[in-house]
């Protein structure tokens, strides 16, 4: 009975108040939630008497902020840092740092809470930082310390465009000097740059001279850690996509899609990513949903990257040995196919240029793969695709897109042998580059030793002379389209090989060299090439000179290495070249390890003259590929050739699996628009064949094929590549069974 007495009162009062309230035209505040910074709840010391309402205290009072000091430690993974805020019935306002105003996408509310995020602490310079707290009931200051070892790039871009003036990136070293500084792998010093005010400016007069490109940047500090940035010339940042395991994040929808990825610390390139399929997936695929890339119209574009095998599988690809392809895809699911890097356990790892692809290398450099396609875009497609087919374990490096700038030019002959004290200039053309510097056993090599133009580099004579007897240096050139590496070896003694020519023009004359034997015999040398120790038949000596007969001569194809052996530690290597650029004949020059016979049942059968080779194909294959990764050959743009081969055809279908109807049997060509020739095959409506060789865009001249007593067709045609041109293919788009001799390509 009390308690319900007790209720029935209170009940009453509140309903009292309730209505006097209501008389004065009064309406009592709502009850806050309690959690700020909504205004919060009437206080209970609020009260009415004399019979009028007094209205609630409603000014803001000061913030307040807990703890008023941290720390942050920004050497790593950076936490959030996190405080209390008391708002005092204040509405928040902004935030500031050292009286400017922080970005709201840096820091995070919460009821009574102000979080400051990770990402924006590495943002500032070490030392203390006063934050402000501003509501509308005044301020709240509190302090960050900011502390770190190393360094820490504090800018809030990492690409940034050379527009006639110094580039600068804010990067703080806790008060040192940088240790070094690179661009792209070239260390660089006071002509490049300046670190002062926890900023690293880039100089115009260092970038100006610099042809067009992405230029990658780190920043080392003294205990090896580094940063990434980058300076773009000739292009917008927004141009370039870039993804590495450094400072550029792979972490986004789109790249990786059913692939497993993890990060090698010590990998291609500082750091890389390692790429795990076990079946199929996706690399990149850049589209509505994926990465976000915007392909203008009309530009040509290049895809690189650098990536070292781990473990593959042959045979696991779902499309023949596709490893990974390369191609757009347009909305109606039609597909514009760039090319096909390619893996089978005979030729290894290639690349063949499909439609879209104006260019290509594939290159061994250094231990991994450099890989770099060219392409235009000419907006009709959805997305950009990069597949990953066939079960494989690999290190993938450099990964990016942008306008193409230039070329880097592959050296033909990466390895010189000099004489002790050799003092004259070497010179290297490295394309369409701009070489940045150079190393020698991973040291930076003096600007003293060396000088470049644009592509052009030259080690200078002085610093040659100055390696020590007996020495092999490996010597690496950093271009503004990657690195090559050249070795000089130093012999023991001064021997050297002079001659007005070291080419053999196929004209049946010898050739003559002058040989400074340094006290040694000359005709006590022992001579060979790359095949052995060379007959009496095939050199002489008289005196100090040595001629190789032209009977030796008509051997050699592209290039021999010819040795003079004095002593175990008295060598002299020199090269000698041939305008006969390739030569199978399956008697002395048998079948090239890599780009013969793809997709052919093969056999060794009788040719021409003594044997030759069978090919049997049920599906488009592939007769012979020339130059990129197969048959080392680099075609000198504006040189006339000549192929010739002997084809004897033993069964033919003439039905066409590329162009239904078409008579083009083997299409001879550089790749879309840079065709040699079409050979033709056709009924002759007697039982019999018709052979034609039609010459297209780069081809000069071609013969006309008749079928001779032994049953073969000799092929001829000439063609003048241009600079563009680095692998010439003859695929096969009818079912056949042929029988081929005596493939020659000579220059003219």
């Amino acid at each position: 009975m009390k308690v319900k007495k007790a209720k029935g009162f209170f009940v009453a009062a509140v309903c009292l108040m309730l209505a006097f309230a209501g008389s004065c035209g009064e309406q009592l505040p709502s009850s806050g939630s309690g959690s700020d910074p909504l205004p919060p709840a009437t206080s209970s010391s609020d009260s009415v008497s004399g019979g009028n309402s007094s209205a609630p205290d409603e000014t803001p009072g000061v913030p307040t902020v807990t703890p008023a000091a941290a720390t942050a430690d920004v050497g790593g993974d950076t936490a959030d840092l996190t405080f209390t805020v008391g708002y005092n019935k204040g509405t928040f306002s902004k935030l500031l740092s050292d009286g400017r105003e922080v970005e709201s996408s840096a820091y995070e509310r919460q009821a009574s809470r102000l979080i400051l995020k990770g990402g924006y602490l590495k943002t500032l310079t070490s030392g203390v930082h006063e934050f402000t707290l501003v509501t509308d009931g005044g301020e709240a200051k509190f302090t960050v310390t900011v502390n770190f070892s190393g360094i820490n790039f504090t800018d809030t871009q990492r690409v940034k465009k050379y527009s006639v003036s110094n580039v600068s990136f804010s990067v703080d070293l806790g008060g040192n000097q940088p240790a070094r500084v690179t661009v792209a792998g070239a260390e660089v010093g006071a002509e490049a740059w300046t670190y002062a005010d926890g900023a690293l400016t880039f100089k115009k007069a260092y970038l100006e001279p610099l042809s067009d490109g992405v230029y990658d940047i780190r920043i080392f500090d003294n205990g090896g850690k580094y940063e990434n940035c980058v300076v773009v010339k000739g292009m917008e940042p927004a141009d370039l996509l870039r993804f590495d395991a450094d400072a550029f994040s792979h972490e986004t929808n789109g790249f990786g899609q059913d692939l497993k990825i993890s990060t090698e610390a010590n990998g291609i390139d500082g750091a890389s990513l390692r790429v795990e399929n076990a079946k199929s997936g996706t690399l990149l695929n850049i589209g509505a949903g994926n990465v976000a890339y915007n392909f203008k119209t009309g530009i040509t574009y290049a895809l690189s990257f650098e990536m070292e095998i781990e473990s593959i599988t042959a045979g696991t690809s779902s499309v023949s040995d596709l490893l990974m392809p390369i191609y757009f895809v347009t909305a109606a699911g039609g597909k514009g196919d760039i090319g096909f890097i390619r893996y089978n356990e005979t030729d290894g790892l290639y690349f063949t240029a499909e439609n879209k692809c104006l260019a290509y290398s594939l290159e061994e450099i250094g231990g991994a793969v450099r890989f770099c396609a060219e392409f235009a875009y000419d907006g009709s497609y959805a997305s950009f695709e990069l597949p990953v087919w066939m079960k494989s374990t690999f290190l993938i490096d450099n990964l990016q897109i942008a306008p193409k700038t230039g070329s880097m030019t592959i050296l033909a002959e990466t390895e010189k042998n000099v004489p002790l004290g050799y003092d004259a200039d070497m010179v290297f053309d490295f394309g369409d580059v701009s070489v940045l510097g150079a190393s020698l056993g991973g040291a930076a090599l003096s600007s003293e030793g060396w000088s470049a133009q644009e592509g052009i580099f030259t080690l200078k004579g002085g610093f040659i002379a100055s390696l020590a007897a007996g020495s092999k240096n490996v010597l690496t050139v950093y271009t503004s389209h990657g690195r090559q590496n050249v070795t000089i070896n130093v012999n023991k003694y001064n021997l050297s090989v002079n001659g007005e020519a070291f080419n053999y023009a196929l004209d049946g004359k010898d050739l003559e060299f002058t040989v400074t034997a340094s006290g040694f015999d000359l005709k006590s040398a022992k001579v060979s090439d790359s095949k052995g120790v060379l007959s009496a038949a095939d050199y002489e000596v008289s005196g100090d000179k040595l001629t190789l007969k032209s009977t030796y001569l008509e051997k050699i194809v592209l290039s021999e290495r010819i040795e003079l052996e004095f002593s175990a530690e008295a060598k002299l290597g020199f090269a000698v070249t041939s305008n006969k650029v390739f030569l199978v004949d399956f008697d002395g020059r048998g079948v090239p390890e890599k780009g013969f016979g793809i997709g052919f049942a093969t056999k060794e059968t009788a040719g021409k003259d003594g044997n030759g080779y069978n090919l049997v194909n049920t599906g488009t294959a592939s007769f012979l590929t020339l130059g990129g990764v197969f048959y080392p050959l680099t075609f000198e743009a504006g040189v006339s050739y000549t192929f010739e081969f002997d084809l004897e055809i033993n069964d033919i279908d003439f039905t066409n699996f590329v162009i239904a109807g078409n008579s083009c049997f083997m299409p001879v060509t550089f790749g879309s628009g840079k065709d040699v020739t079409y050979i033709r095959l056709s009924d002759d409506g007697k039982g019999g064949v018709m052979v034609a060789n039609e010459t297209q865009q780069l081809g000069t001249a071609s013969n006309v094929p008749a079928k001779g007593e032994d049953g073969f067709y000799h092929i001829s045609f000439s063609f003048v590549p241009t600079a563009d041109c680095t692998t010439l293919t003859f695929d096969v788009w009818m079912a056949c069974d042929i029988t081929v001799d005596n493939l020659t390509l000579v220059k003219n």
